[in-house]
């Protein structure tokens, strides 16, 4: 079975003719109570229980369905009609222009509150410590490991809606691992990891990342990146300068998040064991020189 397409002319006689069938918008809740096709219920197809959404109102299978989102851009329509005839729905029909289509033909929707975009506040964001994440994960030949940092400090200072500075500073005294499972090897990695071999927490307690560059990418949809972030990095006893692309979000409530993932080359800030840059015949000591870091970071005004 596959599904078939309406235009929105047809849609709209058949809603004047008062057809049988269940018209289903299939956006999320919030935009279906800002607007809507007269008549339409909602099962947002982007959360897993959108064919429960049908079950609860016991629609039988041989039932006409016609699904729509806001615009034919979107694959949310075809999602939703997939699932639908996966499921056994018999007569399953896409209107793939959705609002945008059936507005531009002048026909009327139910309006309700609009969906007030998220605005960035100008002023300085003080960094969650409690709630913002930072991963590591390193590897050699045979194994990879991973574990966390505490974040110490930072901020980020946005002005004219747009980020423009900002610091993180990591506790390196707090590196744990979190893949083994045995506590004396798991204290055994941790203790080498501080040690001077690696990142001689003793001497050097904290590494930051500083920037004052901060460039809006264009065109950047969500979900991506959205800003290319310029400064300087921090470990042990060197600085370098070091660029990472973020996604920086305003979360309503004088709250951004912040994401980034990256890799950097630990030679390059005397984090040195294991590498064949300057050691020979490690063997089984071997270590890759590329360190990866995931980083949630949530601020607060």
């Amino acid at each position: 079975m596959e599904t078939k397409k309406i235009a929105a002319s047809e849609l709209k006689g058949w809603l004047d003719a008062k057809k049988d069938f269940l018209l289903v918008d299939v956006m999320n809740p919030e935009y279906f109570a800002e607007k809507h096709i007269a008549g339409s219920v909602n099962a947002p197809v982007y959360e897993v229980a959108f064919l429960t959404y049908l079950e609860k109102l016991d629609v039988p299978k041989d039932k006409t369905i016609v699904v729509y989102n806001e615009k034919e851009s979107s694959l949310a329509v075809a999602d939703a009609g997939n699932k639908l005839v996966r499921a056994g729905f018999a007569d399953v029909y896409e209107f793939p222009g959705g609002l945008e289509k059936w507005e531009q033909a002048g026909f009327p929707l139910e309006n309700g509150e609009s969906v007030a975009a998220l605005a960035v506040v100008d002023g300085e964001y003080i960094l969650d410590k409690e709630n913002s994440i930072v991963g590591w994960s390193g590897r050699n030949a045979k194994y990879a490991h991973k574990g966390k940092i505490a974040v110490k400090s930072g901020n980020v200072v946005v002005k004219n809606a747009k980020v423009v500075s900002g610091k993180i500073v990591l506790d390196m005294t707090t590196i744990k691992d979190e893949d083994l499972t045995d506590d004396m090897w798991r204290g055994v990695l941790e203790s080498h990891l501080k040690s001077s071999d690696f990142f001689d927490v003793e001497q050097y307690p904290e590494a930051f990342f500083e920037f004052d560059q901060a460039d809006l990418i264009k065109d950047a949809l969500g979900g991506v990146p959205n800003y290319k972030l310029n400064g300087k990095l921090t470990i042990k006893d060197v600085t370098k300068p070091f660029g990472i692309s973020a996604m920086i979000v305003p979360m309503g409530d004088g709250v951004l998040n912040g994401q980034t993932h990256f890799d950097f080359d630990r030679t390059l800030w005397n984090v040195r064991y294991g590498s064949e840059k300057f050691f020979e015949k490690l063997g089984m000591h071997l270590v890759n020189d590329i360190v990866s870091l995931e980083i949630f970071l949530v601020a607060k005004k």
